[in-house]
């Protein structure tokens, strides 16, 4: 069964096809097998792997970027949830948890808002199912869930840990056969830095939802040590 549409998968920024269904944002422009369209995410992340290294080998320097959804129309950046967003920013520094989340459903901005930011502040958002999925193809299997925290941290240590940390595509974090919280593992970066993450799931209430009840994927939190910014669909 698929997931609900909270489990938006950024649709306004991403290829059509790469729905939750579908595994994570692959980030790159080439047709996926259809072997792996019903595969879980790690089998795409091993498929993401092995084209970076034979694209690498091909063109020195090259790297699978993310491609624009061609059925979405583009979307203003919303001026006052830039400003929101920056003012928050400033005000978490000081907190236990240094973690804000972006909400809302699909096509309110969310990744387009997360790389306006990053714009600003001259800082490329960490691209999770992309990055943490190279790692992870080389892991073995057995030591996949008890690897991706670190490996996580390990991505995240390369960047200025006094510029804030921009996430999104964390999908691939709720793939059941690591065994591992998402939000627990991104609250952790949060101790010791600022992070801005693209919540892939939705906001009911006070509780931070990923996916259906009957979806093997689906996650339910509270949002305490949480700042929330909430966007809706323009």
């Amino acid at each position: 069964m698929k997931p609900s549409e909270s489990h938006d998968r950024h649709a306004d920024d991403v290829q059509p096809d790469s729905g939750p269904e579908h595994g994570f944002p692959i980030g790159t422009d080439e047709a996926i097998p259809p072997y792996y369209t019903a595969s879980p995410n790690l089998r795409r992340a091993e498929f993401v792997a092995q084209h970076a290294n034979s694209h690498a080998q091909g063109c020195a320097g090259a790297v699978p970027r993310l491609v624009g959804n061609p059925l979405s129309p583009r979307l203003t950046v919303d001026i006052h949830g830039i400003e929101r967003l920056e003012r928050l920013i400033g005000e978490i520094a000081d907190l236990n948890s240094k973690l804000i989340l972006l909400v809302g459903p699909s096509r309110s901005g969310k990744t387009q808002l997360l790389r306006h930011l990053g714009t600003q502040l001259n800082i490329e958002p960490l691209n999770v199912g992309l990055d943490l999925g190279r790692r992870l193809a080389a892991t073995p299997n057995n030591k996949r869930g008890f690897s991706a925290g670190e490996l996580l941290r390990e991505i995240a240590d390369r960047q200025r840990t006094d510029d804030p940390l921009l996430l999104d595509n964390l999908e691939l974090l709720f793939e059941p056969s690591l065994q591992i919280n998402p939000l627990d593992i991104v609250k952790r970066l949060a101790h010791s830095r600022r992070v801005v993450a693209v919540w892939p799931g939705e906001l009911r209430g006070d509780r931070l939802v990923y996916a259906d009840m009957s979806h093997p994927e689906h996650r339910d939190y509270r949002r305490d040590g949480v700042v929330v910014l909430e966007l809706m669909r323009s």
